[in-house]
């Protein structure tokens, strides 16, 4: 999954959706946020899978964090175990 080439190409629309699937939000969470029905939320996120080259909702999640679109908050400090840095958005 690459999509860089359509990075520049999304519209407000489908960037504030993305945010949305990042944050893990059901489809009937987000087509109340956008009040839209949940059948059409559906297609818009079937349409920006194919759009961005995922496959399904995770790895849209995981296009979100690397080009900007989601920042997860931080945790709590000694809430995790430490953990090792690893670029999840390296090609």
């Amino acid at each position: 999954m690459d999509g860089s080439e359509h990075h520049g190409t999304l519209t407000r629309r489908e960037a504030a959706l993305l945010g949305w699937v990042a944050e893990g939000r059901s489809n009937r969470e987000i087509a109340r946020e956008m009040h839209l029905s949940s059948h059409t939320i559906k297609h818009l996120i079937e349409r920006l899978i194919q759009k961005l080259g995922a496959r399904n909702r995770i790895e849209l999640a995981a296009w979100a964090g690397c080009h900007g679109h989601y920042r997860p908050l931080s945790p709590a400090p000694g809430t995790i175990p430490e953990q090792r840095s690893v670029d999840r958005c390296a090609p």
